[in-house]
């Protein structure tokens, strides 16, 4: 399983919100109380550019950390005449980071 896709499992079990919601928020520098010190993100936009009809393409680089994990993802986000945003592809998502740990119990 893809790094995005486990990690897209685990958001909606753990915390009701799928991995596009999850960089969403870091792009519009949101969070949402409930989780707020175990789901954190960043994001910056990199590049963007006017389609031939008149949407907007934007392209963003950043990290999102769930449970000390840090992951650094690249997304581009699609906003239509309507003005409606979606994450339109992630194209490049992977772990900077993992600690295993054994607790032992006596």
């Amino acid at each position: 399983m893809a790094p995005e896709d486990a990690l897209n499992l685990f958001l909606l079990e753990n915390f009701g919100v799928g991995l596009e919601e999850a960089l969403t928020l870091a792009i519009e520098r949101q969070t949402r109380p409930q989780f707020e010190h175990r789901l954190t993100g960043s994001a910056h936009r990199i590049d963007h550019w006017r389609d031939e009809d008149g949407a907007v393409t934007e392209l963003y680089e950043g990290l999102l950390t769930v449970d000390g994990i840090r992951y650094s993802w690249r997304a581009s986000v699609y906003t239509d005449l309507d003005g409606d945003r979606f994450i339109a592809n992630i194209g490049h998502f992977v772990p900077l980071d993992w600690r295993a740990s054994l607790r032992v119990v006596r």
